[in-house]
C-alpha cells in the first residue's frame, strides 16, 4: 500500500485490524525508500530541495551534472 507520510499511522491501524479477517500470520513494514524510488527518504528531501530529483515516470532520476554546476 502506498500511501503519504501524515496517514502512515491509519494505514497502521486499518492493516492491524484487517489482519483478523485473514489466517496466518501477517506484517506491517514501513520502507526506508521515497514512494517507488530507489532513494533513502532523507536523500530524496534533500536533493528535492537542491532541485537535483527529475521526475521519470512514477520514478526519479537524479541530475548528478547538478552538482558540477554549483
Amino acid at each position: 500500500m502506498a500511501i503519504q507520510d501524515t496517514n502512515s499511522q491509519n494505514a497502521q491501524e486499518a492493516l492491524r485490524r484487517a489482519k483478523f479477517k485473514f489466517s496466518g500470520r501477517q506484517k506491517i513494514i514501513v520502507s526506508r525508500k521515497w514512494g517507488f524510488t530507489k532513494f533513502s527518504r532523507t536523500d530524496y528531501v534533500q536533493w528535492k530541495s537542491e532541485n537535483r530529483i527529475m521526475s521519470d515516470g512514477v520514478n526519479a532520476k537524479i541530475d548528478w551534472a547538478c552538482k558540477a554546476k554549483n
